[in-house]
């Protein structure tokens, strides 16, 4: 009887193991599906959307740059500049190197003419590329 119940403790441990492991990968695919759909609905024009994903996942921690990246861009393509600076330099908190988030602050600053910022982001840009 005590072997029965050591075996099924056992059983009852590696079950709790591999759960936990189940339920971290779930989270981790849960996560990569709403960059995947905020994708799709940016690429269709569907950008209040996208924001608005991008936006619910960004605020419960979500500790990617990938979310500030595409919400930059988002703000970006909405004429959101302000939006779309911040989001850039969120990722770029998170991921020092993101070479999208340092494009699009480039761009942003090109566009409106902030030459001497547009220079110290291509000067990271350089000096990340190596």
């Amino acid at each position: 009887m005590a072997s029965s119940l050591h075996i099924n403790q056992s059983f009852a441990d590696y079950l709790l193991c591999n759960v936990a492991g189940f339920l971290a990968n779930f989270e981790d695919t849960v996560q990569f599906s709403a960059l995947g759909q905020a994708k799709r609905m940016m690429k269709t024009g569907r950008l209040e959307e996208a924001v608005s994903i991008l936006r619910r996942k960004a605020n419960k921690s979500v500790d990617t740059a990938e979310y500030y990246y595409l919400l930059g861009l988002c703000y970006e393509r909405l004429h959101a500049i302000e939006q779309a600076e911040r989001s850039f330099y969120l990722a770029l908190v998170i991921d020092h190197r993101h070479l999208g988030a340092l494009n699009g602050l480039n761009r942003l600053y090109l566009d409106q003419g902030l030459n001497q910022k547009a220079r110290y982001i291509l000067s990271r840009l350089d000096h990340i590329r190596g």
